[in-house]
């Protein structure tokens, strides 16, 4: 399971996505924000018995996808940082930039691989 972190320990980037992308915007986003990593990924990983959270910085715009992005933090695994820019990418479309907000948008967030 990949989960972009979301919570008490994150409300800061939960309230920043919310500030920048319309929940009503479509995409194979899940309102959890939760991406799932290809079944190949999760089973070398849940083999290897790697988990971890790695930084990804990426630039997104209005036409709700991807135009760089970057590892900031590296979780260990190469695999994992890997495989965080490949959900990313994967993900797209990504939700859409609300209304009054730039034509491109820069978001650093966290992605985590756990085993569960």
């Amino acid at each position: 399971m990949v989960v972009l972190a979301a919570g008490p320990a994150n409300e800061p980037l939960a309230s920043e996505l919310a500030e920048i992308v319309d929940p009503g915007s479509t995409g194979r986003h899940r309102s959890s924000l939760t991406w799932s990593a290809s079944a190949a990924i999760r089973a070398r990983a849940h083999a290897a018995r790697q988990q971890g959270a790695v930084q990804v910085r990426f630039t997104m715009n209005r036409v709700r996808f991807v135009l760089s992005c970057a590892i900031v933090r590296k979780s260990g695994p190469f695999m994992l940082d890997q495989a965080a820019l490949d959900t990313l990418r994967r993900a797209q479309p990504l939700p859409a930039i609300r209304a009054g907000r730039p034509d491109t948008v820069e978001l650093t967030v966290p992605i985590e691989f756990d085993l569960r």
